[in-house]
């Protein structure tokens, strides 16, 4: 006779409700995450309006970049506002608490699909900057290959093409997803007095259990893994340029690549302690089976004011952005 198969709960740990539940800090959570799509709806408008009208002509190429950044935030920070995801550690479970939350289970994954797809973007987005300054300042070497630019960005955003088509077949398919009754055996068995406050049909629970999960959590880990390198390689090469060309390049455009890196190293900032570290607790969360939902919430709370932070910073940051800010409130003032 066949052996029975094992069951796919047996290695999921069990926890309190209140372990994983903390009511006042979701509260909060989701009124940083309103307060911050709110406030990057006020700054996108003014600030797409700056990138379009005070943008240089030598930054053209950053313009073209910064717009399709800006828009990808703002698609990203609606989405979270509708859904309000909340994760159920240890468990690589989601619970909705925005205006989806009675959504059906088709909606609900698409909307996780739109959320983790356009946050990828937003990474894939702020590399194509910093890789778009290397080559405008090597742009009159000899020695550059003329493919090199086209070749850069083709894998970029081929690997991030390749990474949405994956997520998007594996969650439509619902081969990422467990179905209804094995969440809610999850729940009722794993989840102390889940039952008063805990909605099973509403929860996404991915299931460790299939080998999508891991091939796709693999691949994954591998996409970000040549982002992070991406991103220190070229990096130190701007750096590296900065220095070797201060005799070459003309002041206006040092000061010009000076001031986009001053950008994108505050949005660096923001992303290693409002994305990077929040994530990092979470994954650490399941892979330890630790409920460590005080340390998350916290983090999580600072990481729902991430799309209107790297805003504001890029308002700031730029100097004929922040230009036309101060004039129009001076010319407010005065009036």
């Amino acid at each position: 006779m066949p052996s029975p198969s094992p069951d796919p709960l047996a290695s999921l740990p069990y926890v309190d409700r209140d372990a994983i539940f903390h009511p006042r800090l979701m509260r909060i959570a989701c009124y940083l995450l309103d307060f911050g799509t709110v406030l990057s709806l006020v700054i996108a408008p003014a600030l797409l309006f700056a990138i379009m009208t005070r943008t240089p002509r030598a930054m053209s190429g950053y313009r073209r970049l910064l717009v399709p950044y800006v828009v990808n935030c703002i698609i990203l920070n609606i989405a979270l506002t509708l859904y309000k995801p909340y994760f159920l550690l240890p468990y690589t479970a989601i619970y909705p608490m925005g205006v989806l939350q009675d959504a059906s289970h088709g909606i609900s994954i698409n909307a996780v699909c739109v959320f983790v797809l356009t946050f990828f973007m937003d990474m894939d987005l702020l590399l194509a900057m910093v890789m778009q300054r290397y080559f405008t300042m090597t742009q009159h070497l000899v020695h550059r290959h003329k493919l090199a630019e086209k070749l850069c960005y083709g894998l970029l955003f081929g690997s991030n093409l390749a990474l949405s088509l994956t997520q998007l077949y594996f969650y439509n398919k619902r081969m990422l997803v467990a179905s209804e009754s094995e969440t809610s055996r999850l729940l009722l068995t794993h989840v102390t007095h889940s039952r008063s406050i805990i909605r099973p049909s509403i929860v996404l629970f991915h299931s460790e259990t299939m080998w999508y999960f891991y091939a796709t959590q693999g691949y994954t880990a591998f996409h970000v893994s040549c982002r992070i390198l991406a991103f220190i390689f070229f990096l130190n090469r701007n750096l590296n340029q900065l220095h070797w060309q201060k005799h070459v390049l003309s002041m206006n455009l040092r000061r010009q690549h000076a001031m986009v890196m001053r950008t994108i190293a505050a949005q660096l900032i923001g992303i290693f302690f409002m994305s990077f570290v929040p994530v990092s607790v979470a994954l650490a969360a399941v892979l330890l089976r630790k409920a460590w939902a005080e340390i998350f919430l916290t983090l999580y709370c600072l990481g729902n004011l991430f799309n209107a932070y790297n805003l504001a910073i890029t308002f700031v940051c730029i100097r004929p952005y922040r230009q036309m800010l101060t004039d129009k409130l001076s010319m407010t003032w005065m009036s």
